[in-house]
């Protein structure tokens, strides 16, 4: 039996971020804005997006919104 190790720390992802980050954006607030609120780097959010295709839509969502308010 092979067991795989993970490198680095785990991931602090939670699914719950995808809503937080529509209602934040839903503002007209900017991905730094999430950040900031969840407590991580737009670097972080970024490489979320890159894991979870839930994030990623809800990235693509939440600038389609933000956009929508100015």
């Amino acid at each position: 039996m092979v067991i795989e190790m993970q490198r680095g720390r785990p991931s602090d992802y939670v699914p719950g971020y995808c809503e937080v980050l529509v209602d934040i954006m839903s503002e007209g607030k900017s991905l730094a804005a999430v950040a900031k609120a969840i407590g991580v780097t737009r670097k972080t959010l970024y490489d979320w997006a890159a894991k979870h295709d839930e994030f990623a839509d809800a990235i693509e969502a939440g600038k389609d919104m933000s956009l929508a308010q100015i």
